[in-house]
Formats: C-alpha cells, structure tokens, sequence
C-alpha cells in the first residue's frame, strides 16, 4: 500500500534536486548577464552594459555592484550620482567586497563627489585594510606616513604598508622598503623593523616581478608631475634599486633638485651613472652635461665627451650637437674641424638648427687662410 510518508519519502530527494537545477540555473545566468555586462562595457557600450548590470545586481551578483556603482559614479549610460554609487558601494561591501570600502574612501579622498575629507577617507580605508583588501592596507599606510585626516604614526604606516606587501602590491612593497631604508631611530619599532640601513645605502628589498618594477616607475613618475614628491621618492627609489634605468635617472633628477629626498649632487651623480651604464640615452645626455657644460658633477670635459660620445652614437641629436662643440672647442678631446663637423652633420640631419649655425662657423674657420 503506497502512504503518504512513502510519497513524501520519494518527492523530498526530488524535489531538493529540481531545486538545486533551479538554482544553477539561476547562478549561470546571474554570471551570464555579468559577463554580457563586462565585454559591453569594454566595447563602451553602456547602454547595454548599465541593464546587465542592473539586472545581475537584482539577481544577487556581487561583482555587478562594483560595476553599477561605476557607472552611477561615472555616469555611463545614466545620469552621474556620486550618492548612487556610495550607497550600491555600501550594499558591496556588506554582501563582502572590501574593494568597496576603499572606492568609497578614494571618492572622499579626491573630494569626489562628496566634501573633501581625509578623515572621512580614512575610516573607509581601514574598514578595507581590515578585511586584508591591499589598496586599503596600503592607503592606510599611506595616510599615516603622511598624517592625513590620522595623526602621523610611522610604525603603523609600515605595519600597513607590509600587510599590502605581503600579498605583492608593488607600491605597498616600494613604501614598506623605502621606509625600513631610512633608518631613522626615533620612531622605529623592533618589532616592527628587524634591521635597518641608511638611506644612502640599497637597504632591505624585496624580489618584484618586472610588471611590479614597471608600476612602481610609472607610478612614481605620474607623482612627480603632480609634485607629490614623497610618493615619487618611494616609488622611483625601490624601482631604481631593482635596476629600472629610466626610475634610476629620475631618482637622480629628485636628488639633484631635492625633491622628496634630501638634495645631494652625489646622490644624483651615483643613481645617473647606474642608468647610464645601462644604456639609457636620456642619462647619457644628463651626464655629459653634468660633468660639462652645467658643471654640478665633479667637473670633467673628459666625462662629458665620454657620456655626450655614447649617447651621440645611439642617436641622439642632442648629443650630437654637444659632441660636436667639444670638439669645436677642444674640451676634453683633441681639438678638431672634422670630427666636430661630422657630429654636426648628424644632428643637422634630425633637425638640430643650431648645428646649422656651428656648420656655417667651421665653413669661415676653415676658409681662413
């Protein structure tokens, strides 16, 4: 005889499967629609991405909400509402997304929408360094080395900057060295700082892939142009140290004007020389002008020629041009009308009008009778 607890027996193992098909179901086209979201928006065509994405938000996508808060943040494909994108930001971090957090305190940070408040941004930052999101450790790390909207307190911005190292963000990794280099005694932490060396000298590092070196460098470099001289100190030093040419001689220019870094022609003559070795025209040139013409390094017509001569035969005009005046002149190489011309000539080639001009005076000078 069939009873009813010998239905319920059967249908209830059923019915968990046809509701776990459901559910899969649902799942895939959750992440469907996500991913439909994702290559419009890389083909900037929002008017298809901001409905995907409204509709995987709806479905519970976490992801999508970073998204839709973009597009409210940016206005794409909607009107712009820096409120919009705070409050799905919010609903993010509470579904488990700590990159929220730290989008909400970068948007108080830039004055983004919002009043400009590093205090403010600050509070989102931690609420991300302490879910172990990287950006926020290392902005953390950053508002205590610099005493923004938190009292300046080293120690924890190297406690933090060492949590975002540690999952390999490459600036986080570029702060934590630049300050365990500085040796400085009144505010290191034993605990916190097992050794130290100067600052003049390498100091502690840490292995970087080249992609993290390559973002270092340009991530100091972008500071420099927005005179955030700290930030391009750091980045550029631990770059340079991985043996960056280009970090290397814009380390030296920060040494030689003093910016971020204590001002030392030694200093930029050293970091200036390493890249130069490594064949970097633009530190070539740099040299041969320091040790020439400008005169900052130890003075030496000899380096100058030497620097201008390998620049010059890589092609560069300006070194050229350089080269062939010390020639003219007899400045650290024999003097001679015939090689200075020949430097001349090629930098005349690519446009140099000045050698025009020099061209015209060895004409007269070798006319002479």
């Amino acid at each position: 005889m069939v009873t009813p607890a010998k239905i319920m027996k059967f249908i209830h193992p059923f019915a968990i499967i046809v509701a776990t098909l459901f559910l899969l179901i649902a799942v895939r086209a959750n992440a469907g629609l996500y991913e439909d979201g994702v290559a419009a928006d890389n083909e900037r065509n929002y008017a298809v991405s901001f409905p995907a994405f409204q509709e995987a938000v709806r479905q519970g996508h976490v992801k999508a909400h970073l998204k839709l808060a973009n597009h409210y943040r940016y206005g794409k494909g909607t009107p712009k509402s820096s409120a919009k994108a705070i409050e799905i930001y919010e609903t993010a971090a509470g579904l488990g997304e700590p990159s929220a957090y730290y989008e909400i305190g970068y948007m108080y940070t830039e004055g983004e929408g919002v009043a400009k408040s590093d205090r403010e941004a600050v509070k989102w930052y931690r609420k991300a360094a302490e879910q172990n999101y990287y950006l926020g450790q290392y902005a953390l790390g950053q508002a205590y080395r610099e005493g923004k909207g938190i009292e300046k307190d080293l120690p924890r911005a190297l406690h933090w900057f060492e949590k975002g190292a540690a999952q390999g963000h490459a600036m986080s990794i570029g702060s934590q060295d630049r300050l365990k280099s500085q040796g400085e005694k009144a505010w290191q932490a034993p605990t916190l700082i097992a050794s130290t060396s100067s600052s003049e000298q390498p100091g502690p590092q840490t292995s970087l892939t080249a992609q993290q070196v390559e973002t270092l460098y340009r991530t100091g470099n972008s500071a420099f142009y927005k005179q955030d001289y700290a930030t391009a100190a750091d980045n550029l030093t631990i770059a340079a140290r991985q043996g960056h040419a280009a970090a290397q001689l814009k380390l030296a220019r920060l040494y030689y004007g003093g910016f971020g870094v204590p001002k030392s022609y030694a200093k930029a003559e050293e970091w200036a020389l390493k890249s130069g070795a490594q064949g970097d025209i633009d530190a070539q040139n740099y040299l041969g002008d320091q040790y020439g013409e400008y005169g900052n390094f130890p003075r030496s017509w000899e380096n100058s020629a030497r620097w201008h001569e390998r620049a010059a035969k890589q092609g560069d005009a300006t070194s050229q041009f350089e080269l062939g005046k010390l020639y003219y002149h007899g400045k650290g190489v024999t003097q001679s009308y015939n090689l200075a011309g020949h430097w001349f000539e090629k930098a005349k080639a690519q446009g140099n009008q000045a050698s025009i001009v020099m061209l015209e005076r060895i004409s007269r000078q070798v006319g002479k009778p």
